[in-house]
């Protein structure tokens, strides 16, 4: 039975990381996409902002990478 539970825990956090990196690593590539074709200070925010949450401080690179969204969807409407 305990190792029932283990197992039921090791898959629950692999499904949660699994449902956190994907989306973070796509929207890490969108990122350096996007900044290569518009060369921004915006841009380059968003990139390294799904970055660092990809790899190291995630609430901190979610913030930079919504304000660099902001200040380029506002740049570019």
């Amino acid at each position: 039975m305990l190792l029932g539970g283990a197992l039921d825990t090791l898959m629950e956090t692999l499904i949660l990381t699994l449902f956190l990196v994907v989306p973070c690593a796509g929207l890490t590539a969108a990122g350096v996409i996007l900044c290569r074709r518009w060369r921004s200070a915006a841009t380059a925010m968003i990139a390294l902002g799904f970055a660092a949450t990809l790899l190291i401080v995630g609430v901190l690179g979610m913030w930079v990478a919504a304000a660099g969204t902001l200040w380029h969807v506002r740049l570019h409407r």
